[in-house]
């Protein structure tokens, strides 16, 4: 999915923008631009609630995988294992 936003700032936003922009810079060789950094934290923002809802979905398997009996636990532990573990 390609987004493309234009975004309106007032004057304080756009400082705001500019000292964040240097700052980031400031760690870089080479320099970024502030449609590249905005979009570098937006996509940051979103790995962090994607990253977030697994492992919320690993705690609820966990969670529910403590209903099983034991050998089917194990079971599905050597499962998973053997698809992750090389």
């Amino acid at each position: 999915m390609n987004i493309a936003l234009s975004l309106t700032l007032s004057d304080e936003r756009a400082d705001a923008l500019a000292d964040m922009l240097a700052d980031y810079n400031g760690k870089l060789e080479a320099p970024v631009t502030s449609e590249q950094y905005l979009s570098a934290v937006l996509m940051d923002s979103i790995d962090a609630v994607v990253d977030r809802k697994i492992e919320e979905r690993g705690k609820q398997l966990v969670e529910l995988s403590k209903r099983l009996p034991l050998a089917d636990r194990l079971a599905l532990i050597a499962q998973i294992e053997s698809q992750i573990i090389p």
